[in-house]
């Protein structure tokens, strides 16, 4: 049996987690229409505990990203969920921005947000990103 066979095989014993689903995200984001912006912390991901993601953090992603992708690349944001990232890229000066959803109400959310703040560089797609 390949290594792949047996993780699995092994991964099959334990329920599935819902994040997979898109009613577990609207039912999310339809609580918080001022949006959510999450992380996961290495340790919990078996237990599907989620955490806040600092703002510290999303500076650093973004100091890691401006080092290896210039602002004038095409960024997709896959599973943006409140789409903080993209709205912070695109207020740093990021000019080509996909931001992909499965849930519907979440984009709402987004689109909502960017018409208020004035961001026209973000496009907003509801779409499974295991099939985008």
């Amino acid at each position: 049996m390949s290594f792949y066979a047996k993780m699995n095989s092994f991964l099959r014993r334990f329920p599935r987690p819902p994040f997979a689903e898109q009613r577990f995200w609207d039912k999310t984001y339809d609580k918080a229409p001022g949006g959510i912006e999450w992380g996961i912390e290495p340790g919990e991901m078996l237990k599907y505990s989620w955490t806040p993601v600092p703002k510290n953090k999303t500076k650093l992603m973004t100091g890691t990203l401006t080092e290896i992708c210039p602002k004038t690349s095409k960024v997709l944001d896959l599973g943006c969920g409140s789409s903080m990232l993209s709205f912070f890229l695109a207020h740093e000066g990021w000019s080509d921005i996909t931001a992909v959803d499965l849930s519907p109400i979440a984009i709402s959310q987004c689109k909502q947000r960017a018409g208020l703040m004035g961001i026209e560089n973000i496009d907003f797609v509801v779409a499974d990103c295991r099939r985008f």
